[in-house]
């Protein structure tokens, strides 16, 4: 049993990695970056993924916002194969009122939260929170939220940015916003 559990952690880890490489790697094509993926940071202080980019360390920290726990604790059981669809089916991942507000929220705790936090072994430190909203992820309600968000003056990073994916009636393409404070915007 203790073996089974070890197991089900490793996979979850490798999962969980797996998502922040594929986060940053569309934040850096995005940005059209002269980076080369180079390992994933430690769990001891370093950024989530690392890059060579411009003959420095670029460490990205990844947050992840969805609409609520429920929300990502249904999509993780989705990657983790607990939730079995047959092919061509249609899975709820979540259901609720206000989910443009409700990932607004979200996305301003995991800025608040990762704010807080130093970071070591890279010379730039970048997080990029990404939005898992399908529901709010059209342009100008993104723009909303990008306008309301309160970036704390103090904090580690050199860059902060918003990745979201739009709908498929906007092309269906990831988008990758820089966050400012209010007093630099």
């Amino acid at each position: 049993m203790a073996q089974l559990c070890l197991v089900r952690r490793t996979m979850t880890r490798h999962l969980k990695r797996q998502h922040e490489i594929a986060v940053c790697n569309r934040l850096v094509k995005n940005l059209a970056l002269p980076a080369r993926f180079l390992r994933e940071g430690n769990d001891r202080g370093e950024p989530d993924v690392i890059y060579s980019c411009e003959n420095e360390l670029l460490g990205i920290e990844v947050a992840t916002a969805y609409y609520d726990d429920s929300q990502a604790e249904r999509e993780w059981s989705l990657a983790r194969g607990k939730i079995h669809a047959p092919k061509g089916s249609v899975i709820r991942i979540w259901s609720g009122e206000n989910p443009d507000e409700k990932i607004f929220a979200r996305i301003q705790r995991e800025i608040q939260e990762k704010c807080c936090r130093t970071y070591t072994g890279v010379d730039r430190v970048w997080l990029c929170v990404s939005q898992q909203a399908a529901l709010s992820g059209e342009s100008h309600v993104v723009d909303a939220s990008v306008e309301r968000l309160l970036i704390p003056t103090a904090h580690g990073f050199e860059r902060i940015y918003l990745h979201y994916q739009a709908p498929s009636h906007e092309g269906g393409e990831w988008h990758s916003i820089e966050l400012k404070s209010a007093d630099s915007r």
